[in-house]
């Protein structure tokens, strides 16, 4: 069982998990490009894990129990994987490599990121972390995922990525809240509220209605 805080957050566990029989989705991160501004991470899903593998959960319900089983078989763990989970105790990630905690705020253009702390900070119990090279890191303070790229240079309306905003950009929203179908989603928090939701629909109306 675990209580999520919000409906983005890290996670880790002591035994195997099976997301499969729920409404969350986790994600791995299968790779990274220092060179790629805005969606340095490559975000892969996953419906289970092994032991103490770090992932990203979305579609959590915040202040809202949330179970999951363990899986009938062995499980094996990614080849690559960016997110390093702490299950037995804490980890001051900012005496790491170069460790980033996930920041998930309620509004503006950089609402879902992972960011390097400035002083000691925690990575506790159940919780995960990114860790990077101080190559890889390069300097960056803010490291961006595909979930979630950087909005700020972005098309407002523009949910596929493809440069203009059409009625294709509502319908790839649709396809994700109907039937979970993110393949087209590049920026689907539109509103910036840091979670993907009907408003963003109607945000995406309102650009192709002022045109």
């Amino acid at each position: 069982w675990i209580m999520p805080d919000a409906p983005t957050q890290m996670f880790s566990s002591v035994v195997p998990v099976d997301f499969s029989g729920t409404a969350v989705k986790a994600y791995y991160a299968s790779a990274y490009n220092k060179n790629n501004t805005g969606k340095e991470l490559t975000m892969t899903q996953v419906s289970e894990i092994p032991a103490r593998t770090g992932v990203l959960l979305t579609n959590l319900q915040a202040n809202s129990r949330q179970r999951f089983d363990r899986p009938s078989g062995s499980v094996t763990a990614p080849s690559t994987n960016y997110l390093v989970g702490t299950p037995d105790t804490w980890v001051d990630i900012s005496e790491e490599e170069v460790g980033y905690a996930w920041f998930s705020a309620t509004s503006g253009p950089y609402s879902q990121r992972f960011v390097r702390p400035t002083t000691s900070t925690n990575s506790t119990l159940g919780k995960a972390y990114l860790k990077l090279t101080p190559s890889e890191a390069s300097g960056k303070n803010e490291v961006f995922t595909t979930l979630y790229p950087m909005s700020s240079g972005g098309i407002p309306g523009d949910v596929n990525g493809d440069g203009t905003v059409t009625a294709a950009d509502v319908t790839a929203l649709y396809d994700y809240l109907l039937n979970n179908d993110n393949s087209h989603i590049v920026n689907g928090d539109q509103n910036g509220d840091g979670n993907i939701t009907a408003a963003d629909i109607t945000a995406v109306y309102d650009v192709l209605l002022s045109n």
